[in-house]
């Protein structure tokens, strides 16, 4: 397998470049990547230090900097080197500009500004907090969404993906013979879904999890047949509840976010 370097080079946190790099890179399956990370690169001498490093180990460089002197300075070193440097976002903001008849204003880590969309997710991410494995189940109808399934199905990271996205979301465990800690029937106007998995991959998931915990565990929560059972219960209760499912299989805590999400708007329109 070929390995490359590639440097990412952002004036703000360097979120976007790197889900970019990311997925681009996914497409390439014989490529194996090492990535340097430069973030908040609003100076000379912390440029001069991401340069340094790529002059020493020569790779792809891909950034996000709006001011111009430092992406003189990158493509220039691009050309010694001879790799490309690529401005990630020109070719698509030049695309809008020029439709919009509108001049952008590339301001560094604009996008980060402390606004109200900020302290929302923040307000999301406290209650997602307090409301992880069925805690304070007092006040769970100020949930935009509450997420119900067996022990191991994702609901605690879905949950705090969730609540980065700016949803305030609960979690409720479904223990096999003993149910729901509490009637979740009680709640109204809460978007609640299923999180379910194929039986065999489940099993696996807990045993790998007990595991790296050197913990013990009965026999009927690693037991294909028992797990099973455990996952049709929490599939007819969904089903007698009207709650729809996810299966989260052969999916990542994005795409099930995703698709939550997607679920969830529809579910608003209905109800509005």
């Amino acid at each position: 397998m070929r390995k490359i370097y590639v440097h990412l080079v952002s004036d703000s946190t360097g979120d976007t470049l790197s889900v970019i790099a990311k997925t681009i890179f996914a497409q390439f399956e014989h490529i194996e990547v090492r990535q340097y990370l430069w973030a908040f690169v609003n100076t000379k001498e912390h440029l001069s230090k991401a340069t340094a490093t790529i002059k020493k180990k020569p790779g792809i460089i891909m950034h996000t900097i709006s001011n111009e002197e430092h992406v003189k300075t990158l493509d220039k070193v691009g050309q010694e080197i001879n790799v490309p440097c690529i401005e990630v976002l020109k070719r698509v903001i030049d695309i809008i500009a020029n439709y919009l008849e509108e001049k952008p204003n590339p301001e560094p880590g604009k996008h980060h500004t402390i606004d109200k969309e900020y302290f929302c997710r923040i307000e999301a991410i406290n209650f997602t907090i307090a409301h992880d494995d069925g805690q304070h189940s007092d006040n769970l109808n100020k949930a935009d969404i509450i997420l119900v399934g067996p022990s191991r199905t994702s609901k605690s990271p879905t949950s705090m993906y969730l609540a980065y996205r700016g949803m305030k979301t609960a979690n409720i465990p479904y223990v096999s013979g003993i149910g729901f800690p509490f009637d979740v029937t009680k709640i109204k106007n809460t978007f609640i879904v299923g999180l379910l998995v194929c039986t065999k991959r489940l099993v696996e998931i807990r045993k790998n999890r007990l595991l790296s915990i050197n913990g013990y565990y009965r026999d009927s929560y690693v037991d294909e047949e028992k797990v099973q059972e455990e996952m049709l219960e929490a599939k007819r209760i969904c089903v007698k509840n009207n709650w729809p499912t996810v299966d989260i299989t052969h999916k990542s805590i994005e795409e099930t976010a995703a698709i939550i999400i997607q679920m969830y708007h529809k579910w608003r329109k209905t109800k509005k």
